[in-house]
């Protein structure tokens, strides 16, 4: 685990509990929001996102089983809540060739699960669904850091799926906006349904399936379920 030092109660007190904070920069900035710093105790680099109510980490320590060719190492995501010192933690084992240094490619491995981390945490709050989600930030972040060595998939056993992982196991807001924006899309969505008159007008089942084909206000799956509705009680 990295190095935590929490000094000031004044400020502990001052600011929530939650990471709110946190997951506001990574919606305003992405992967910016994330910085690399040293692990005192170890000398492992790692990726930080730190704000007055706490911090989110991406951590690779130097720690590994050998496997074959590959190096057995966990990834871990982790989450501190000042006030509260709530910490979470979620290790990801992965698969992953060293170079001639033991050093992770100086910190490459969690820029780019923190990167990866925050594209997809972004498109989450901005209203994209998990599988989109994800495709986009993977896609985006071997795009803007193929550059590095540690985007070689050859070094991983499966690199798509460590990147997923680190999606699906990622924090997500106390609040989360994306259930917000899920529930408001669906009452849009279906909320003039019962209010229009339109829709429950009755019509014999020829004339519902022209309608189905014109344009109108109503929705043609209303008139297809009236329609079904009338077959089974005609045949019950």
């Amino acid at each position: 685990m990295i190095d935590i030092t929490v000094t000031d109660e004044k400020v502990l007190g001052k600011f929530g509990a939650d990471l709110t904070a946190n997951f506001a920069d990574i919606r305003a900035y992405g992967a910016d929001a994330f910085f690399q710093t040293e692990n005192l105790s170890d000398g492992a680099k790692f990726s930080l996102c730190a704000c007055a109510t706490g911090y989110i980490w991406v951590y690779v320590p130097f720690r590994s089983v050998i496997v074959d060719e590959f190096s057995r190492i966990n990834i871990q995501i982790g989450t501190f809540a000042l006030k509260t010192r709530a910490i979470t933690i979620v290790e990801i084992p992965c698969l992953f060739k060293y170079s001639v240094s033991y050093d992770l490619l100086n910190g490459q491995l969690a820029l780019l699960c923190s990167t990866v981390l925050a594209k997809y945490l972004r498109f989450r709050m901005i209203g994209q669904q998990y599988e989109d989600a994800v495709e986009s930030a993977i896609r985006q972040t071997r795009k803007e850091l193929s550059p590095l060595h540690v985007v070689d998939p050859g070094r991983f056993q499966n690199l798509d799926a460590t990147l997923r992982e680190v999606c699906s196991n990622a924090p997500m807001p106390p609040t989360s906006d994306v259930s917000l924006i899920s529930r408001s899309m669906i009452t849009r969505r279906w909320g003039g349904w019962m209010e229009t008159e339109d829709l429950r007008k009755r019509y014999f089942w020829p004339r519902r399936i022209l309608r189905c084909f014109k344009r109108s206000r109503s929705d043609s799956i209303e008139l297809f379920r009236g329609w079904l509705d009338d077959l089974g009680n005609k045949r019950y």
